[in-house]
């Protein structure tokens, strides 16, 4: 049943240290990272892949990089989760790549994944300094 799927899937993630508020629930990086457990490859808000939020600092950013990219390396899953761990590892790093540039990240928070594409594929009108006061209220 869901119920049943539910509890296993809570009782695992407190099994293998991932975070579950005290009402069952689990913040949005925990539910990132379950998908992964789960076998889908990583997906979503690039802050979430990372268990962060858009003040976390960099010192932050690479203390959750390191814990989970240790975790999700491939040369550490078995044969048949390799390709999981492979998925996993690649969105890890690529997030933690343009959360770590400051530029990008700028990009990022203003314009999304999109954004930092185009800005790589070399759109200059995707420049954070023509994105200053575009958002902000008269």
């Amino acid at each position: 049943s869901s119920l049943a799927r539910r509890v296993a899937v809570l009782v695992g993630c407190a099994a293998v240290g991932l975070h579950v508020l005290q009402d069952g629930t689990m913040p949005a990086y925990v539910r990132a990272q379950v998908r992964w457990y789960s076998g889908a490859p990583p997906a979503g808000d690039l802050y979430s892949i990372l268990g962060a939020t858009p003040k976390t600092s960099d010192v932050e950013l690479k203390k959750s990089y390191r814990k989970l990219a240790l975790r999700w390396h491939p040369d550490k899953a078995t044969p048949s989760q390799r390709d999981v761990h492979a998925r996993a590892f690649e969105g890890i790093s690529r997030a933690y790549a343009i959360l770590t540039n400051s530029l990008e990240r700028r990009i990022y928070d203003n314009l999304g994944d999109d954004g930092v594409q185009r800005w790589r594929d070399g759109d200059q009108t995707v420049h954070p300094d023509h994105m200053e006061g575009v958002f902000e209220k008269d």
